[in-house]
């Protein structure tokens, strides 16, 4: 593939309650292909990973957009349990639905509950599965411009003509190097999870969802599972 031309945006700083603040650089790139749909999932009966839907899609037709976080607090397992509404283990069923509010790409995620460790909300009452909202996507640059278009700037994309713009895509990767873009239904996670206006969601971003290996927590620092209290 082509080397990908990239065109830096200021990005904007967005305060979540104690869930991160992206500060820094969007950075946008070229490819072609939707963002993931229940329509591929519906005929596949299998999810299609973000890499299979890149497969033919050129450098030059994609735009990426990438986000540095900081954080209230240090996420380790441990205080992101005691910060948590909702903490459980479950595995990874399909992606809903992809979406862009604030300039950053979201997916309304599906997980199957396997097991409930600590529930304090009354809101949600976790039984076989639950839905939560997480960074990270593929939609086509005519979406991404129509649901942001009240804070991208004019001149945006203006390198794009208007009726090209649906084979221009915007991806947003899931966690570092994309490691939550979910290829196997029977990996297990734990997932600390908040209320934030009215929608579940990660803690910390990315580190509120982390793969768990021989009741072991995998950790995106040290690239390592490691043991936690957590799961004692």
């Amino acid at each position: 593939m082509k080397s990908r031309k990239k065109i830096l945006v200021l990005g904007i700083v967005i305060l979540l309650v104690l869930i991160a603040i992206p500060v820094g650089i969007k950075t946008f790139s070229k490819k072609e292909n939707n963002d993931i749909t229940e329509k591929e999932v519906q005929q596949n009966k299998t999810y299609t990973t973000i890499e299979e839907l890149l497969e033919n899609v050129e450098d030059d037709h994609l735009y990426t957009i990438s986000s540095e976080y900081s954080f209230a607090f240090e996420p380790t397992p441990e205080t992101l349990y005691e910060e948590s509404d909702v903490v459980l283990i479950g595995t990874f069923n399909k992606n809903l639905k992809t979406y862009s509010e604030k300039e950053r790409i979201k997916t309304s995620t599906l997980f199957n509950v396997s097991e409930v460790l600590k529930n304090n909300s009354e809101k949600t009452t976790l039984s076989t599965n639950v839905t939560i909202e997480r960074t990270g996507g593929l939609m086509d640059l005519q979406q991404f411009i129509s649901e942001n278009q009240n804070t991208l700037r004019e001149d945006e994309f203006k390198d794009v003509a208007v009726n090209q713009r649906k084979n221009y895509y915007i991806l947003q990767e899931f966690g570092p190097n994309n490691l939550l873009d979910f290829n196997n239904s029977s990996d297990e996670y734990i997932l600390f999870l908040t209320y934030v206006d009215g929608k579940l969601m990660p803690m910390c971003e990315y580190y509120g969802i982390r793969k768990v290996e021989n009741n072991k927590i995998y950790n995106y620092d040290t690239k390592a599972y490691e043991q936690s209290e957590v799961l004692e």
